[in-house]
Order: C-alpha cells, then sequence, then structure tokens
C-alpha cells in the first residue's frame, strides 16, 4: 500500500508543474487566437490532473524482476554435518517491516487538512445555494410560458423553474438543471427572454456539469494554485461561448439588447453561486466586447487544443520514470542454485574425480506434461524417521530431489533438495516439532544458501531451509508443527521467490518428498 500511497502523492507532485505548463501554454495560445474556446482550456486541465490519473495506472503495471546477474556455481561445501553440538554466535534475522516514511507521512496528515479546509469551504457555498433554493418556490404553468417556448427553439427539455425573493439575477445550478430567477425577472419580458436564453444555452452545453466537474477537482486538488487558474479561464472561455450560442438564438439584430441586459444583471448583488457570468471586472469587459464585436474564436481552436495535449507526452514520460511499480508476485519458474552430494547408498556413489565446473548461469527449469522432470525411484528411507505432519508450504514444486537428465547445460547433475516457489513473504512452516540448530544468513560458510534455518528432530533427522526473506525463530527454540518459522524469499544465490527444502539424516542427504507432506 505504501507504494501506491508513493506513486500517487508523486502523480500529485507532478501535477503542480503540468498544470503550470498547461496555463502558460493556453494563455499564450488564447491570446494568439484573440479570443480561447472552452475545448482548450479543458485541454489544459486535462494536462494537469493527467499525473494523478496515471498514477495508479503506472503503479498497477507489475515490474518484472530484476534478472540476477550470471551465476558460477563453485563445489558446494561438505554436507556432512554433525547433527549435535551447540551453533556458536548465530544472528537471527527479525521480521523486517516498512513503516510509513516520516515526510510522506505529514505530507499525508497536511493533505488531509487542506481538503477538510476545502470541504468545509464548498459546504458553505453548498448551503448557501440550498438557503436560496429553500426560499424560492416552483414557478406556475403562466410564469413558465417564456421558458418553455423558448426551450422548445433551443429544441432542448424545459428545466425546472424557481422564483426567489433572494435570488438578484438568473442563474442555472444543479447536474440536472435548475434555472433559479428572481421574481421581479417577469415583469421585464425583454430582459427574462435574454436571460432565460442564456441560462437554456448552458444547459444544452452542459456547462453547469462541466462547471460542477471543475470544482471537485480543485477541492480535490486544493493545492494546486494553476489548476484554479485554469478554472477560472475556463468559466470565461464557457460564458463567451454560451453569449455566442444566445446570440445566435435570439438573432443578430439583437446583439445591443442582449449586452444592455449582460450589463443589467452585473449590476447586481453577486449570488453566493455561479449566475450570469464571472464577476470579475477583466472577464466582464471581455463579454461586452466580444458581445459587441461579434468576434469567433480563431479557426484553429481544436488545432490548439491538440498542441496543448501535446505537452502531456513530457510529463508522462518523466512520471513513467520516476513512479515506483509493484513487483510481479507471480513467482518465477527458475531453480535456486543446487548443490551435489553423495547419494544416500555409498555402494552406488561415482568415483572421486575432480570438482564440477562452474556453471555460467542458471535456465528456468519448469515440470510441464510435456516435458516432466525425470527422477528416479526414491532412496531407501531410513527406519525411524521423525514424524512430520504438516506441510512446508502451499506453493508449486519446481524442482524434485534427485538426478536431473534436462538440467541446464552445465550445471550438477543431482538435486539434494526440493525447490517450492511461491509468492515473497509467503509464510513457511514447520513440518514437525524440532529445535532450532541454525538460523543466520549463509550456511556452513556460504552465503549462496541465503538467509537459511535448520530444525533438529531427533535421531539424527533434521531439515534445512534456504533462501528465505526473513527468520522469525532463533537457536535453540522448540517449535512444533505448523509454527510459522519465516517467509519466503530470494536471498543468496537465487533466481526467484521460493524455499530450498532438504532432509538430512545423520548428515546425509535424504529423499524430503518421502516424509514431508507436500513435497510431490
Amino acid at each position: 500500500m505504501n507504494g501506491l500511497l508513493t506513486a500517487v502523492m508523486l502523480g500529485a507532485a507532478l501535477s503542480l508543474p503540468a498544470a503550470g505548463l498547461a496555463w502558460l501554454a493556453a494563455s499564450i495560445l488564447a491570446r494568439r487566437a484573440c479570443q480561447a474556446a472552452p475545448k482548450l482550456w479543458r485541454s489544459a486541465r486535462l494536462v494537469a490532473i493527467l499525473p494523478l490519473v496515471l498514477a495508479p495506472v503506472l503503479y498497477a503495471v507489475p515490474q518484472p524482476r530484476p534478472v540476477p546477474p550470471v551465476l558460477e556455481f563453485l563445489d558446494e561445501p561438505d554436507l556432512s554435518l554433525p547433527t549435535t553440538g551447540a551453533v556458536q554466535h548465530l544472528r537471527p534475522l527479525a521480521t523486517s517491516s516498512r513503516a510509513l516514511p516520516t515526510l510522506e507521512l505529514w505530507l499525508v496528515v497536511a493533505y488531509m487538512l487542506g481538503l477538510a479546509v476545502a470541504l468545509l469551504l464548498a459546504l458553505r457555498r453548498h448551503h448557501l445555494r440550498r438557503t436560496v433554493l429553500a426560499h424560492g418556490r416552483p414557478a406556475d404553468r403562466h410564469e413558465r410560458l417564456l421558458l418553455d417556448r423558448e426551450a422548445g427553439k433551443l429544441g432542448v427539455r424545459s428545466p425546472d423553474m424557481r422564483l426567489c425573493p433572494r435570488a438578484t439575477s438568473p442563474f442555472l445550478t444543479g447536474w440536472r438543471g435548475v434555472i433559479v430567477a428572481p421574481e421581479s425577472l417577469l415583469r421585464t419580458p425583454d430582459l427574462a427572454r435574454h436571460a432565460l436564453v442564456h441560462e437554456l444555452c448552458h444547459l444544452r452545453r452542459g456547462d453547469e456539469r462541466d462547471r460542477l466537474l471543475g470544482s471537485a477537482l480543485t477541492i480535490l486538488l486544493w493545492f494546486n494554485w494553476p489548476l484554479r487558474q485554469i478554472e477560472r479561464e475556463l468559466d470565461a472561455a464557457r460564458e463567451l461561448a454560451c453569449d455566442r450560442d444566445a446570440i445566435e438564438a435570439l438573432g443578430q439584430t439583437e446583439r445591443k439588447a442582449y449586452a444592455a441586459a449582460l450589463i443589467e444583471t452585473m449590476r447586481s448583488t453577486a449570488q453566493p453561486v455561479s449566475a450570469f457570468g464571472p464577476h470579475d471586472r477583466r472577464h466582464r469587459e471581455m463579454r461586452i466586447k466580444a458581445i459587441l464585436s461579434g468576434g469567433h474564436p480563431g479557426r484553429h481552436s481544436v488545432l490548439t487544443a491538440v498542441a496543448l495535449l501535446l505537452l502531456a507526452i513530457p510529463v508522462a514520460g518523466a512520471q513513467s520514470v520516476i513512479t515506483p511499480r509493484r513487483l510481479a508476485s507471480a513467482p518465477v519458474d527458475q531453480l535456486a542454485p543446487v548443490v551435489v552430494a553423495q547419494p544416500a547408498n555409498p555402494a552406488t556413489a561415482p568415483a572421486a574425480g575432480p570438482a564440477l565446473a562452474p556453471v555460467s548461469a542458471v535456465a528456468p527449469v519448469m515440470a510441464t506434461a510435456a516435458a516432466p522432470l525425470s527422477t528416479p525411484a526414491a532412496p531407501t528411507v531410513p527406519s525411524g524417521a521423525p514424524d512430520l505432519p504438516r506441510p512446508v508450504l502451499d506453493g508449486r514444486v519446481t524442482s524434485v530431489y534427485g538426478p536431473r537428465p534436462a538440467r541446464p547445460a552445465g550445471s550438477p547433475v543431482f538435486h539434494g533438495g526440493t525447490d517450492i516457489a511461491a509468492s515473497t513473504g509467503a509464510a513457511i512452516s514447520a513440518p514437525g516439532a524440532g529445535t532450532v540448530i541454525h538460523a543466520e544468513m549463509g550456511y556452513q560458510g556460504s552465503e549462496r544458501w541465503g538467509n537459511t534455518i535448520e530444525i533438529a528432530h531427533g535421531d539424527g533427522w533434521s531439515t534445512v531451509y534456504a533462501h528465505l526473506d526473513t527468520i522469525n525463530v532463533e537457536p535453540g527454540q522448540a517449535v512444533a508443527a505448523g509454527d510459522q518459522i519465516g517467509t519466503v524469499g530470494t536471498t543468496g544465490a537465487s533466481t526467484g521467490p521460493h524455499v530450498h527444502v532438504e532432509l538430512h539424516h545423520d548428515g546425509e542427504r535424504v529423499d524430503p518428498a518421502g516424509i514431508v507432506p507436500g513435497l510431490r
């Protein structure tokens, strides 16, 4: 979970420069086009929030585990181990856990505090809007005649209409669209017609829903000042586009009358919610000039919006490089380093000879129906074997005990244990009762075994578990069947997360599948 949190925080941080670049580029393009279409500023909004949207997507893409360097396996140490005697200078490994870093914690706390303030301000605006609506009443059929007629001309459904004494100018609000107007509006038919057509054009264009989406984004990204400026410019662009649609619906001869109606509503007291346009002076003057001059946005507004979206490419590229990825949880079908041991029956042991040549690499070997592992009959298990009733791990056996004719070229022909592949961190259990006699990094002087545990089960019997991620027991500790002793890992000379299990009797290897359940 911490990895996903880090990815989201990186995405939120990258949204700041992305929004700044998008705002700057859109402002330059808008000045070149004289008037900016809403699609330009919507493109800027998309570039601004893209890093945050990409963060969980990039994290969800699994990152394959890196291929380990070429491993050269030298002669394995002598495994004729004494089963008695104290183990000296052992340093058991504690279970590792990664706590949330202090910096991340403080950033999360700061974000949540800012989000709480932004939500409180949004709830205040919502309360003011609800208060205005609560003091209004639905318009009757006679009062709706003008609205229904103009809605029919524009080809949109006639929305609900409420007359509120507290409203000073008409405005459209709500996801489904409700027109709120002062009761005095209907006393001046020309002003009412121009104002209602303007709000109906907003409804047809879906501007109110777009505004609500922008408000939600500025609340969630309350720290992103450039994004707020983009939304501010987008509000102005929506009003300019709506003015053009309204004049087209009313007729070009109504241009001056429409501008006069707009000026009249601008003299009213500011609404607590969105009304007949923005309230800052610059955008008011811009709207009046555009209405009177009949200006239109640049012909290449679509091209400028597409050009702005090209900014997302370097931003997404940089984010893909620095965003942490989750590691693939599927077990890797590769073998752990194997060891050469003398068979249990000395009569069948090969004659002594030179040491085996090093192996240049380890290749994956899978037990499949098409190419089964060739394993001879298990050696005879001496009498008096310990009672080991519990499986070591719920995983997949990738390599069994015995000769391997289908081995990688140059690798040892005999595998002295059983490999069980599983996800990193999976619990490893003791198959039976015993006493821990080894629990540390390495085994018999070689760190190629990784974190290794050995448990003595009495009468010269012991089990060995190698390549663990963490060790949860200490030397001298008594364990019962089913107790967790460690977790699956890929420490030491290992090419994938798994546990290498061996069974020893009086210092000699024995096929563990004959005694330990779940290894066949």
